[in-house]
């Protein structure tokens, strides 16, 4: 008999520390359900608002099975509670508050329940009972970038439609990805002759020294002269862009210096940065846990004289080749469709997005007041975003100039998105 017991206080995440990854490794988690990445997100960015922590721990006997690490946020109306709903620590709110209009703008590529291999069905049906015994607790549970793969597709969903529960899926992100059968120098003759160059000639300039070396640090204070000077390329080259870039956000930066540190001290971080002039032209950022190299982040300086030979790829190649000693041979480029990702590789995962309702009917006045909050949540989200656009141009340019720089931007986006026939996506990792 497999039991659910509630935590809800942060105060007890370190006591789960060992057992939550034991289930990790099972359960052939990624990087993103750890306990070190989602302990860390909740500390820095999680707990904000109307949040609190939902994470339900399937036991079996005194044996940690399973760990559904969900967070309750609860929107209020007049004082009274006009909308709840679970998500995933490590989510976004881009999806929530648009209604599914954006996509994702959290901070994790794959998000899912964790589940040790030999319990997966059993964990998903009595978390599916746990949610039909509790449906007056929220009115929707969210799952976003939910790999093919995963738990929470293959079995928790199934699980929770015979439960009685709405299921409805959509279309999420793309993340491309390979396995390398062999060396990178074998891997690189299986591309396309003029990509091939590309990538040889940036790999060359590296091995040259001549218009910039590679760099890997391995201090913690080289770590965070390299991550740093990465934060600066990023936000230059995404403002210039017209977008606030990642760290705008005080809270984004504070988790990724956490998280940097955290997984070097556990052998997880894979930093390097190219050098030029005593001038760092470009930096990536990736992690590697069980077997698999995430490139996670990168920054670089376009107008540097050594840009063309795009020491970026240079950068990735070396993490790649160090990756294939360490005996690693799957590479996760992440979620996203830049052009890049499709010269190295043509295969890729379907995200999806899962939204999951009681069947159970509303009061009429329950769901009016269920109506009122979510718009308002919408409005409140679309005014955020366009003030942060607009922050940016009236940062970078003069009154009124910054006006018609803005509305610039704002009709290139809209031909790029009616071009694309795809979401509106703000710039990720």
């Amino acid at each position: 008999m497999l039991t659910v017991e509630v935590m809800d206080d942060f105060a007890a995440f370190p006591t789960l520390r060992e057992e939550w990854n034991a289930v990790a490794k099972d359960s052939y988690a990624t990087i993103y359900q750890t306990y070190e990445w989602l302990s860390l997100w909740w500390k820095h960015i999680g707990s904000a608002g109307n949040r609190t922590l939902h994470v339900l721990l399937v036991r079996d006997g005194p044996t940690l099975v399973g760990v559904a690490p969900f967070f309750l946020e609860s929107m209020r109306l007049f004082g009274s509670r006009g909308y709840a709903h679970l998500g995933l620590l490590g989510s976004g709110s881009a999806f929530n508050r648009s209604s599914g209009m954006f996509l994702d703008d959290g901070p994790s590529d794959y998000l899912d329940i964790l589940a040790r291999s030999a319990y997966a069905r059993a964990v998903a049906q009595e978390l599916a009972g746990y949610f039909r015994e509790h449906a007056d607790l929220f009115d929707e549970i969210e799952f976003l970038n939910a790999s093919p793969s995963s738990v929470v597709r293959t079995v928790l969903v199934p699980a929770l439609e015979n439960a009685g529960f709405a299921c409805t899926t959509t279309d999420a992100d793309i993340c491309p990805h390979l396995t390398l059968a062999t060396s990178v120098a074998e891997y690189l003759k299986t591309l396309d002759a003029s990509v091939r160059r590309r990538f040889s000639q940036a790999q060359k300039a590296a091995e040259e020294r001549t218009l910039f070396s590679v760099e890997s640090p391995m201090s913690r204070a080289d770590a965070d002269e390299a991550l740093t000077a990465l934060m600066m390329l990023h936000q230059r080259r995404w403002r210039k862009l017209g977008y606030p870039g990642l760290f705008a956000s005080p809270a984004f930066t504070a988790f990724q210096s956490a998280a940097a540190h955290t997984f070097l001290e556990n052998g997880w971080l894979r930093l390097k940065r190219a050098v030029s002039a005593d001038a760092t032209v470009a930096a990536r950022l990736a992690f590697a846990y069980e077997g698999r190299l995430y490139d996670y982040l990168s920054g670089f300086d376009d107008e540097a004289p050594a840009a063309k030979r795009r020491p970026g790829i240079a950068l990735l190649l070396s993490l790649m080749d160090d990756a294939v000693n360490q005996g690693i041979r799957s590479i996760d480029f992440l979620r996203g469709d830049e052009g890049y990702k499709f010269e190295l590789t043509r295969e890729v995962r379907r995200n999806a997005n899962i939204l999951v309702v009681p069947t159970a009917d509303r009061s009429a006045a329950r769901r009016r007041a269920m109506r009122i909050v979510r718009f308002r949540a919408y409005l409140r989200f679309l005014l955020a975003r366009e003030w942060g656009l607009l922050r940016v141009q009236l940062q970078e340019h003069r009154f009124p100039a910054s006006l018609y720089h803005f509305a610039a931007f704002r009709a290139q986006r809209l031909v790029r998105k009616l071009r694309a026939g795809t979401h509106p996506t703000a710039p990720g990792p």
